[in-house]
């Protein structure tokens, strides 16, 4: 496989739930975040579906950090579900496993509400 097709992330909309799919890394997280922006704009409820999301680095884990603090800022109420591994092993060893950990269940969601 090509290094730059192996390196592809997308976030999508359908049904009301985002999804994020592929393999998020350094490469491509500016562009995801980016298109995270028009997905999130005007909705109250955001809901991030990971399950088709394949692999990440540590910005992965940095991007849904930024998630939280956007839809905090925005007054949105964020939920994620799916979160695979390498995200949940790289919150571990940089010490953010106990905020995980109260807030997600794997098969359950990582919720994000105002004013937490």
């Amino acid at each position: 496989m090509k290094e730059n097709m192996k390196k592809q992330a997308t976030i999508t909309l359908r049904d009301n739930i985002c999804f994020l799919s592929g393999d998020l890394h350094y490469s491509n997280v500016m562009s995801v975040y980016a298109d995270s922006q028009a997905v999130f704009l005007n909705r109250d409820n955001i809901q991030m579906d990971c399950t088709e999301l394949r692999s990440s680095d540590s910005t992965g884990l940095a991007l849904i950090i930024e998630w939280i603090k956007l839809t905090k800022a925005h007054h949105q109420k964020f939920t994620i579900t799916g979160l695979p591994a390498d995200i949940l092993s790289l919150a571990k060893a940089a010490g953010l496993d106990g905020f995980l950990s109260r807030a997600y269940t794997p098969g359950c969601a990582l919720r994000a509400y105002p004013g937490l």
